[in-house]
């Protein structure tokens, strides 16, 4: 492989790792964030280091779902390229 020819190819595999970066891994980590999220609420309890049950409430349910609103609350919101972070 002659240097221009590495050159161009190199080219092309730094754009590809810009997308991931600005894109797929954001995405990615995000969804990752929500599964664990979602696996919480399922489990009843904090799933970190030590599984931690929370208490039952008054009304015998589940926690922090009387309505659902809470658990369905997290999601993940793309940004746009070229918006700017205040």
């Amino acid at each position: 492989m002659k240097p221009e020819e590495f050159y161009l190819l190199l080219k092309k595999r730094e754009k590809k790792v810009k997308k991931y970066a600005a894109y797929g891994f954001p995405e990615r980590a995000g969804n990752t964030v929500l599964d664990f999220i979602d696996g919480n609420f399922s489990a009843q309890g904090w799933q970190g280091n030590a599984f931690k049950r929370w208490k039952k409430n008054k009304r015998g349910g589940t926690i922090l779902v009387k309505t659902g609103n809470l658990r369905g609350g997290s999601r993940l919101i793309r940004k746009r390229t070229g918006d700017r972070q205040k």
